[in-house]
């Protein structure tokens, strides 16, 4: 899976270099240059605050176990420290 992200990025990078113009701005802006449909119709910051905070706690949480594994005495509170 880290591959494919890897991949991806790359890729976005050489599509940015060869057309000389940043193709990841769009993802994170989803504001296009010139005519065309709104895509976007209103900007949903508790939306995306909730998924990062989603994704930290996943990833907190597979740390957490993983270090369980490795230590069983080790709990969430000694992985955050």
């Amino acid at each position: 899976m880290l591959t494919v992200v890897l991949v991806h990025v790359g890729l976005i990078a050489g599509f940015s270099l060869l057309r000389r113009k940043n193709q990841a701005l769009p993802m994170l802006t989803v504001l296009v240059d010139g005519k065309g449909p709104d895509l976007a119709k209103r900007n949903d910051v508790w939306l995306a605050a909730m998924m990062l905070l989603a994704v930290l706690a996943f990833f907190v949480l597979g740390v957490a176990a993983v270090a369980a594994r490795a230590d069983p005495r080790a709990g969430l509170r000694t992985v955050l420290a």
